[in-house]
């Protein structure tokens, strides 16, 4: 606690992305310095969603929290085995991870290029992000998010799924 901070964001744990919203916790001096570091650099969340933000923690903290982690839990890990057996299917490498609302997959054994999720959004209006945004920029890697509602992932699905056979 005498020489570090930890910082937390509400976007993943809470279903909160976009938002913005986080806290940090550790060292007083060194909060002291981010806050008045964060208070020239930043502007603060809108103060409903600040007040949420505590509502939020407090419940987490009387343990109120422990349906809604289960559930939620459940719900991705549906949303990431729909896409899971689309990849097993198509033969197309994924990242197999449970600790994100992101499936990473691997389009170069089935496109060659990088121009795969140009494709994608302009026959079936899907987003997709090239996995160099983020990392280094080994060729085919893509993210996909799985925040939107099943029947949006659903439809969403369906749509790479026509997709991928026309590339066939």
């Amino acid at each position: 606690m005498d020489c570090c901070i930890e910082m937390y964001s509400f976007s993943k744990s809470f279903n909160l992305p976009g938002i913005r919203l986080g806290y940090a916790i550790g060292n007083r001096k060194l909060i002291e310095n981010l806050k008045s570091i964060k208070t020239v650099v930043d502007v603060s969340a809108f103060k409903p969603i600040q007040y949420l933000g505590k509502e939020i923690l407090e419940k987490d903290i009387r343990g109120e929290l422990e349906h809604f982690y289960s559930r939620n839990n459940s719900v991705y890990a549906q949303r990431i085995n729909k896409f899971r057996e689309l990849f097993r299917l198509h033969n197309i490498e994924f990242y197999n991870n449970i600790a994100t609302y992101y499936v990473w997959f691997n389009t170069k054994r089935i496109s060659d290029g990088g121009n795969f999720g140009e494709q994608l959004f302009d026959d079936e209006g899907i987003l997709i992000v090239p996995g160099c945004e983020f990392n280094s920029c080994d060729e085919g890697w893509w993210r996909i998010s799985i925040s939107r509602s099943d029947d949006i992932i659903d439809e969403s699905i369906d749509k790479l799924i026509r997709f991928l056979a026309k590339l066939r």
